[in-house]
């Protein structure tokens, strides 16, 4: 069984340009914690997280006039979609990670593959 029969494939991702005060509105619609921030090729570039936009304690960064590009805190963490699922398994195990996203041949965005995608193929 490889990635790509368990990943969510219905990624939301963001723009470099995005302001930044647009991006919190699309995770919290989306009521996701982290989004992929993506180039117009949806090559992956890095990550924002809701810990990217906070300092300090339970203080928000500023974001007025600040873009997604300005703030990602971390790069992306992927496995390719042929990936056996049992490797994703002992990685997100080995490292307490929530998600893998998941990258094509080319490099580009084509999934996330959670622990909660996991115990689903389980069933």
């Amino acid at each position: 069984m490889t990635v790509a029969s368990v990943m969510t494939r219905c990624v939301v991702t963001v723009e470099p340009q995005m302001p930044v005060r647009e991006l919190v509105v699309a995770m919290a619609e989306s009521g996701l914690s982290a989004l992929p921030v993506v180039d117009g090729r949806g090559m992956p570039l890095g990550v924002v997280s809701e810990a990217d936009l906070v300092l300090g304690r339970a203080r928000w960064l500023p974001a007025h006039g600040r873009t997604a590009a300005e703030v990602i805190g971390a790069s992306v963490r992927a496995v390719h979609v042929e990936e056996p699922v049992s490797f994703v398994a002992r990685v997100l195990a080995g490292t307490g990670m929530r998600r893998l996203f998941v990258t094509d041949w080319d490099g580009r965005l084509v999934g996330v593959v959670s622990r909660q995608d996991l115990r689903r193929s389980c069933r």
